[in-house]
């Protein structure tokens, strides 16, 4: 028994895998350690670094040493704290998948129901942000611990929220695209520069308990979680190009905050042992690595980016066409929906709201007319519905949504 005993005390090889509680206590035990360094072995510190006789001021000397002191541990103090916090939300914890799950089904939920309001509630309860920052201060101080823990916890969030969303979406029927769903799906460069500046806002927020009020703002200006779902969402429903595009404005995001909090990170010197200029010239030439590194795969980004805006705007512009040029034979109706498909002749479904009775038009004008305008042969299939067959409070969305997209509907 006693030989048993002994075996399971046993301490811990230096070379065994510490978890993150171990982690966040070796953080602790440094800070408490330099919480209780005094000014005599700040004094022999000095005295054996700079080679300097501090009493050659006399007392006066000795006060401003004394001052000295008390800035250099007060700033390593408030540096292990907000390095503290930043490590501990990288963490693989209970409370972290609590919240993730319930971000992801509010997020879900929200896209489902193509309310903004709901996806908004989703954004603030995220914790994706925490694993990025982590990443970043991780990269940054060049702490291989730190970095391993951040990416594993955010690729376990990451593959649960999508495994999560795609279920749910293959299982439940009647799963259809709505607005929500197909904004995410469609990133421009302006999200590049939407993520990069939230990120800078929230790496500052995040260390920075005066401003620490930014980060709800923060997180639902770069919106990680309802991207994230709809990858999900698209692969649930078998939809490559909606689990594309939203993976694709989800890589932006990442790439965008990661960026922004290294340089952030780096300004403020986000590490108790950055007062030391050796460690701090290695800290900048890891940050500028990763800054390089950022930069490239950016760039990459841009490149599907230009062609998905491209597109975009082609097709919002023809979409304008269209309307001004039936609104112009039939200016007391109102388009219900449209679907546009490309080919040797652009296809053209248009679904009319019509007052009462059948229009007095012959399609074929409607026809020639939208085709000359855009320059190219188009078939059009024009249908009409009486407005007093849809249901109450559709109208006023069809008059408030002048965007729908092709093959959007409006429910």
């Amino acid at each position: 028994m006693g030989k048993e005993k002994k075996e399971k005390e046993k301490p811990e090889k230096p070379g065994n895998k510490k978890n993150n509680v171990d982690l966040i206590r070796e953080i602790e035990v440094e800070r408490d350690r330099e919480k209780k360094k005094g000014f005599a072995s700040h004094l022999f510190s000095r005295l054996k670094e700079e080679k300097l006789g501090v009493f050659s001021k006399g007392v006066g000397g000795i006060i401003d040493e004394y001052r000295t002191y008390k800035s250099i541990k007060g700033e390593v103090i408030e540096k292990y704290e907000a390095y503290e916090t930043v490590v501990s939300g990288s963490t693989d914890t209970v409370e972290y998948y609590v919240l993730l799950i319930l971000s992801c089904l509010i997020a879900t939920m929200g896209l489902y129901l193509n309310s903004a309001a709901v996806i908004i509630g989703a954004m603030i309860v995220a914790p994706l942000m925490g694993p990025l920052f982590g990443f970043s201060a991780g990269m940054l101080w060049g702490s291989g611990r730190v970095i391993k823990e951040a990416i594993t916890t955010l690729f376990k969030g990451t593959a649960l929220v999508i495994g999560v969303t795609a279920l749910m979406s293959f299982l439940i029927p009647g799963i259809i695209v709505t607005g929500e769903m197909a904004a995410r799906s469609q990133p421009t460069l302006f999200d590049i520069m939407i993520a990069i500046c939230c990120g800078l806002i929230g790496a500052y927020a995040y260390i920075n308990k005066r401003v620490s009020s930014a980060i709800p703002g923060v997180a639902i200006s770069v919106a990680l979680m309802p991207p994230l779902c709809t990858v999900g969402i698209g692969i649930g429903l078998r939809n490559v190009e909606i689990a594309r595009g939203a993976a694709l404005l989800y890589g932006i995001n990442l790439t965008g905050i990661s960026l922004s909090a290294t340089i952030i990170f780096f300004l403020v010197r986000l590490h108790p042992k950055a007062h030391d200029e050796k460690e701090f010239s290695k800290a900048k030439v890891r940050a500028i690595g990763q800054v390089l590194i950022s930069f490239i795969i950016i760039l990459l980004i841009c490149i599907p980016l230009v062609f998905f805006m491209i597109t975009t705007f082609t097709r919002n512009y023809e979409k304008d066409i269209i309307y001004s040029q039936v609104y112009q034979y039939l200016p007391g109706d109102r388009i219900y929906s449209i679907k546009i498909e490309d080919g040797k002749k652009m296809e053209i479904e248009l679904i009319l709201l019509h007052r009462a009775g059948m229009p007095d038009i012959n399609p074929g004008e409607i026809e020639k007319s939208i085709s000359s305008a855009l320059n190219k042969e188009i078939e059009l299939d024009l249908y009409y519905i009486s407005e007093c067959i849809v249901p109450p409070g559709v109208l006023e969305q069809v008059e408030q949504d002048d965007t729908l997209l092709p093959g959007e509907e409006v429910q």
